[in-house]
């Protein structure tokens, strides 16, 4: 017996597993890069492990009462189409968006307060240029009231899709991200906690199966979305790791 186990032993160590390069593309999903692009060749060399879009509410909600589902369901079909899971972002304010106004401008004619801030450049309907954007007061109650049944809206329609990896919660702030820098505010930091918490309960009570996301600019309320049990409720998510521009912070 001892023998033969020498043997098997020595058997073993003289064997030797060769690995050979595979140049082919293979997919990782949900890890690695994110597509932003309903365009992109699937045999490219980018190993592609999801998409990933953020959608301004006045192009999802632009008439009172009526919803805009096409971008959505458009970017669902595509990235499952490659195999691919999908994520998004709500936004209501955008430093960056390709116009005046992020939120409806409806919510606005209803009598929700706003104000003007100065953004990224974009051009206006009548072919001329300008950098004014609008953004609502997030403590406003029509607002809120609005934004609400649009989130629930949203969540009726997507909540547990598996074709989704998960969304993040968003809404509140500049690009939807929990702060209020960009905007033209006297006080970016003028918002209560008790009041964001508000934007993050319209996610956390209507979103019960597919996953959630929280960016990491407002640690108060990533404290209060995690939640006290053992499995959080949400998950983190970071933009821009690395940055200097986040050295700073």
């Amino acid at each position: 017996m001892t023998l033969a186990v020498s043997g098997a032993l020595c058997a073993a160590r003289a064997s030797e597993i060769k690995f050979e390069e595979n140049p082919d593309i293979f997919q990782n999903p949900g890890q690695g890069f994110s597509s932003n692009s309903l365009w992109f060749n699937p045999k490219t060399k980018v190993n592609y492990g999801a998409g990933y879009f953020r959608f301004e509410w006045a192009k999802l909600q632009p008439v009172e009462g009526e919803y805009n589902w096409e971008p959505i369901d458009r970017a669902l079909e595509f990235f499952s189409k490659n195999g691919l899971p999908f994520y998004f972002r709500i936004m209501c304010t955008n430093f960056h968006g390709g116009r005046k106004y992020s939120t409806p401008e409806w919510i606005f004619q209803k009598g929700a307060k706003w104000h003007e801030f100065e953004g990224m450049e974009y051009k206006t309907p009548d072919g001329g240029k300008s950098k004014t954007h609008v953004s609502a007061y997030f403590d406003d109650p029509i607002f809120l009231e609005e934004h609400e049944k649009f989130i629930k809206a949203l969540a009726a329609r997507y909540d547990g899709d598996p074709r989704i990896g998960g969304l993040d919660l968003g809404s509140f702030g500049n690009w939807g991200e929990w702060h209020c820098t960009s905007m033209g505010l006297e006080d970016p930091n003028m918002y209560s906690l008790e009041l964001r918490k508000k934007y993050a309960d319209m996610y956390l009570q209507n979103f019960k199966k597919s996953d959630i996301f929280f960016m990491t600019d407002d640690f108060q309320v990533l404290e209060y979305a995690l939640g006290k049990r053992k499995k959080p409720r949400v998950g983190l998510r970071r933009d821009g790791v690395g940055s200097p521009w986040h050295f700073g912070r």
